[in-house]
């Protein structure tokens, strides 16, 4: 038989979630996230289990997850895609807005852009000639504001440990 999801564009999820324990930003320990790494691997189950979207890339947790290697998974991830996919990047984590970008905090306290993220996709499907794809970034991030304090990026505030 065949699955009619099979026969529309493809799926990729890369899921990211770091907990941060032990880990300097800006010469500051971060405060713990310990519900991250378990947000990231359930958002990556429902989109397999529910969107059928393709399971080939697990979710990468903690200091598994590295400012090169998110870059890496992106290329990667847009040279599996075809024409008319969707690939969806979440992070679950620390984040910090760098003048109008939003940035991600990885696992040892490197920061990538979203922009970077956005460039090497853009970069990579342009190179291949892939027509109407989308990459689409969902981040759940809290970014410091002061020692014991975090903000989330979308502006509403939670108070860190």
């Amino acid at each position: 038989k065949t699955n009619v999801a099979s026969l529309g564009p493809a799926g990729y999820i890369l899921a990211y979630g770091v907990a941060y324990k032990n880990v300097v930003y800006e010469g500051k320990v971060l405060a713990e996230l310990p519900a991250c790494p378990p947000s990231a691997t359930a958002v990556h189950a429902a989109f397999v289990s529910k969107c059928a979207f393709s399971p080939a890339f697990l979710p990468t947790l903690d200091t598994n997850v590295t400012a090169s290697g998110m870059v890496e998974d992106v290329r990667r991830v847009a040279k599996a895609m075809a024409s008319h996919d969707v690939a969806v990047l979440y992070f679950s984590g620390h984040g910090q807005r760098m003048d109008d970008t939003a940035c991600v905090i990885d696992g040892a306290g490197g920061v990538v852009s979203v922009r970077k993220l956005q460039a090497v996709f853009a970069d990579t499907v342009v190179e291949r000639g892939l027509r109407n794809v989308a990459l689409v970034i969902i981040l759940d991030c809290c970014q410091p504001l002061a020692f014991g304090t975090l903000q989330r990026l979308d502006g509403d505030c939670v108070r860190g440990q």
